[in-house]
């Protein structure tokens, strides 16, 4: 469960920026929007955060800084993981439009709750060099690592230590090692970043997301049932759906699964979703004719939102039984307004604790019935070209559907372009 995550130093994001999701004790509406953290302390009695969203919805101009928050958070895993550039791990993209930035780290902080304990973990990179990295479980330090590579280690820390410390290289994290070697207390953490936290691609209805669905649909018990009934409930007029199973090498690029996906595709391996292996999977889409038969129709004779759509089954699956967190850009692409509304009220009705962090476009979703004014943030670009980054909260009375749509988009918060008229002889200044 993902309470707080922060940014500097990151692409667009110069000073520190952060996106929680704690919900407000002041604002009672939409219960159903929040969920208990089961926080105590020895005696039993609750700990902070009592509550967090189930949801977070990032508006803001082209350019604002949205996939930037997004992408920081997807470098924060894939570091954590290991994952590695042509045999080099990754190195942030510093603030560009400061000098002084350039010689300066790139710094993330996040804090989440594994197994019932509050974790908070940071890290600093100098480009690929890590120059700070610490951990902490609840207010207990579990190890701190300092710019010149020295590790210190709390009292809470149980197993290897030293030899874990000589194992690690100026590059690579230390989380990541003593994960490696399944240390029992660093172990949970990195868990978290393994098993909790996916992201959706830019084009899931081209990638991994489509096949996990429709590995979904032919592995798991009344998988095509349950692809069916997600379908269906957008009225997509679809009577059923079939996987037809293909070679790869029909497909050759298929093999070549980037990084991003990772996390995903790992998740689902071990939730009655078959692996790849050599084959690829085909997606048939039957709508009813008039005749009352079943008329087969291939991917590409369905709308875009269809298909999208269809991607989106697996991931969602996964998000709303692993009390887990889905990271999504664009979260309204190709997908009609009623249809984006209805994928976020599945996750604010079930009764388990999923997350999604999404960024979009749609208006229509700043509906007091359905977000919260802490589930609203916005990015906005400031005059030095940087991102900032504040909640709806933070404003004073708003009040109501209309006024904060209209608010919106009348710039009264911000996080909108200024659009000018467009003279076809003038040349831009």
């Amino acid at each position: 469960m993902l309470i707080e995550f922060s940014v500097a130093n990151y692409r667009s994001f110069r000073e520190k920026v952060t996106l929680s999701m704690v919900a407000s004790e002041r604002d009672k509406t939409l219960p159903g929007n929040t969920f208990e953290t089961g926080l105590t302390d020895a005696k039993g009695r609750p700990l902070s955060p009592k509550r967090l969203l189930k949801s977070a919805a990032v508006y803001g101009a082209n350019a604002s800084g949205k996939t930037n928050l997004l992408g920081a958070l997807d470098f924060m895993v894939l570091r954590v993981l290991g994952h590695e550039h042509l045999g080099r791990p990754h190195a942030p993209e510093r603030f560009r439009l400061d000098p002084a930035c350039r010689d300066q780290p790139s710094d993330f902080e996040i804090a989440f709750i594994q197994d019932g304990q509050q974790y908070s973990y940071s890290f600093s990179l100098d480009g690929e060099k890590v120059v700070e990295e610490w951990l902490e479980a609840g207010r207990r330090l579990l190890f701190e690592r300092a710019s010149d590579g020295a590790i210190k280690f709390g009292d809470s820390w149980r197993g290897e230590a030293q030899r874990l410390a000589s194992r690690v290289g100026a590059e690579r994290l230390f989380l990541t090692v003593a994960a490696e070697f399944q240390n029992p207390t660093a172990g949970p953490a990195a868990e978290w970043f393994r098993h909790r936290i996916g992201s959706i691609s830019n084009a899931p209805e081209l990638g991994p997301e489509m096949q996990m669905s429709m590995e979904m649909l032919r592995d798991m018990p009344d998988g095509d049932g349950l692809v069916l009934s997600f379908l269906t409930a957008a009225d997509l007029g679809i009577a059923g759906i079939t996987a037809e199973e293909r070679e790869v090498s029909a497909h050759p690029g298929w093999r070549e699964m980037p990084a991003w996906y990772h996390n995903l595709a790992l998740l689902m391996e071990g939730r009655g979703v078959g692996a790849r292996g050599e084959t690829y999977l085909v997606p048939k889409m039957l709508h009813r004719a008039l005749d009352g038969s079943d008329e087969a129709f291939d991917l590409e004779a369905e709308s875009a939102g269809t298909t999208r759509l269809l991607s989106l089954v697996a991931p969602f699956m996964w998000l709303l039984s692993s009390n887990a967190l889905l990271v999504f850009d664009e979260f309204d692409a190709k997908l009609h307004p009623l249809v984006s509304r209805h994928l976020l009220h599945i996750v604010h009705k079930v009764q388990a604790r999923p997350q999604i962090v999404f960024a979009t476009h749609d208006t229509s979703l700043l509906d007091t019935e359905l977000l919260r004014a802490d589930q609203v943030w916005f990015t906005e670009k400031r005059r030095n070209g940087s991102t900032d980054l504040y909640s709806l909260a933070e404003f004073k009375k708003v009040r109501g559907l209309t006024n904060t749509r209209s608010g919106y988009m009348t710039g009264r918060y911000g996080a909108v372009p200024f659009i000018r008229e467009w003279d076809r002889g003038a040349t831009a200044s």
